[in-house]
């Protein structure tokens, strides 16, 4: 039992080593500096106004309408800058995604993982949780705008925490994707490419969709990230809504991991 315990420690601890250097080699990249100073820019700019607005409409509702009546502030100012961060993700990820395989393939680092002791599973796994630290650490600090409201007002803490769940669970698949993308090819813009068109496309997957068949329409949401996020914005942490996220996870990095495992024993 103690064997078995001290080779899991030792295959964590590799996965680990993996992770902390590419976290370090991202977090120190220009690339990262100006996805970042962008990304604070646009929140700075949006969440003040819309944050204005309702204030605003607050103080000064339609006429005829009680005051109290319909305002909220998390529907009303949170959910947007959910929405915002959710549109920096889609774009986003993929770049700094790419990075993590394509570019070692592009600068023949990769033939060196190749031959090094750290089997396919540790390497994916360790890159994985790189790009996750970053997206969990811009979280993080996206964070701190809606908590500023509580100087003023009172926050709605349940739905915030779901909600912020529900993002981490987002970033996680979003993780995922471009982790596969960017083990299809050493090319940047390629892998990038590819993984801006999954993420996008298992976003909108039952956006406008008319079917008759409620049935069909059934399945389609299932399949919606968009449809599973609504469930964590709500306060709702749905069971069906975690093993969905967790099934695209897994699915999406075990892709990456046969990936990985077909350039190593190719001839």
């Amino acid at each position: 039992m103690n064997s078995i315990f001290s080779e899991i420690k030792i295959f964590f601890k590799q996965v680990f080593l993996v992770a902390m250097k590419d976290f370090k080699s991202m977090v120190l990249s220009p690339l990262f500096f100006a996805w970042t100073g962008i990304s604070f820019i646009f929140l700075s700019y949006n969440f003040p106004r819309d944050l204005f607005r309702f204030a605003m409409t607050y103080a000064m509702p339609v006429f005829g309408q009680n005051p109290n009546q319909a305002r909220n502030i998390h529907f009303d100012v949170f959910v947007a800058h959910i929405s915002y961060i959710n549109l920096i993700f889609l774009f986003a990820v993929p770049i700094l995604g790419m990075k993590l395989l394509a570019e070692e393939k592009r600068n023949r680092t990769f033939d060196l993982l190749m031959t090094s002791p750290l089997s396919s599973l540790q390497m994916v796994l360790g890159k994985y949780f790189s790009l996750l630290m970053i997206l969990s650490l811009f979280l993080l600090f996206s964070l701190i705008y809606p908590l500023s409201t509580g100087f003023f007002t009172e926050i709605p803490i349940g739905p915030l925490v779901s909600s912020y769940i529900g993002l981490f669970l987002l970033a996680s698949v979003y993780s995922a994707t471009c982790l596969f993308a960017s083990s299809l090819s050493q090319s940047l813009f390629l892998s990038a490419f590819i993984g801006m068109i999954l993420n996008i496309g298992l976003w909108f997957i039952s956006q406008g969709q008319n079917s008759e068949s409620s049935v069909w329409s059934g399945i389609m949401d299932y399949f919606s990230l968009s449809a599973h996020l609504t469930n964590f914005i709500k306060g709702s942490l749905v069971i069906n809504s975690f093993i969905f996220f967790l099934s695209l996870i897994v699915f999406f990095l075990f892709l990456v991991f046969k990936s990985v495992e077909f350039i190593r024993w190719r001839p």
